[in-house]
């Protein structure tokens, strides 16, 4: 017996027994945020299932503006990207609100789209962390405390770099979607913490990824 759902403060009666039940995990929203920027940097078609589209929703209105074709479904969400996205102007919000940590993956795909665009981080400090490796890929970002200035070029050049942490690290696959040559990325089990697979994923998908002993 628990009141209070949807507000600050829960309600917990404790009761004799309980029973079981059964529930479906819905799939984790930051992953299907880092998939959906990485079709972003790549282009193509994707669908990507198990997912609750209510959960992704400031996601969804911002890559539409950068120019991706979304249809939402029940449990799933269809995304097309035709060309090269266009930068915007966004900042990191609470929930419902643009995540901080799909910040550094939308950094990735701004870094390779077309114009110049801003990220402002409001949640975390150092969330910038990731820029000096996505400078070793060509990336035109200027940081001014909690703010990135970003100027899309494509291609990004493939080069041997570094995932600092977890959301990092997948900005930099994300990123190297979007290179000429190979992408080299060292310290994966930062990203292994996050994402049960992301070379089975996205290689499954056509992109040219594997992983390296």
């Amino acid at each position: 017996k628990i009141h209070g759902t949807g507000t600050s403060r829960l309600a917990v009666t404790g009761v004799r027994q309980l029973c079981d039940s059964e529930f479906t995990v819905a799939g984790d929203r930051i992953v299907a945020g880092t998939y959906l920027m990485a079709v972003m940097a790549a282009e193509g078609n994707i669908v990507i299932q198990g997912i609750q589209p209510e959960h992704l929703m400031a996601a969804f209105s911002l890559t539409e503006k950068m120019g991706a074709e979304l249809k939402r479904y029940n449990s799933s969400v269809e995304v097309s990207m035709r060309g090269r996205p266009d930068c915007v102007d966004v900042m990191t919000e609470p929930y419902p609100g643009f995540p901080t940590d799909l910040q550094s993956q939308l950094m990735a795909v701004m870094s390779s789209a077309k114009g110049t665009g801003r990220i402002k981080e409001t949640i975390f400090e150092g969330r910038f962390g990731t820029v000096k490796e996505l400078h070793k890929l060509g990336a035109d970002i200027i940081i001014e405390g909690k703010r990135a200035d970003i100027h899309g070029l494509y291609p990004l050049r493939g080069n041997r770099v570094t995932a600092t942490d977890l959301r990092g690290g997948a900005a930099l696959v994300v990123a190297g979607l979007a290179c000429e040559g190979v992408t080299e990325i060292h310290e994966c089990h930062h990203i292994e913490r996050g994402y049960e697979d992301i070379c089975r994923d996205l290689s499954s998908l056509g992109a040219a990824i594997r992983g390296m002993e």
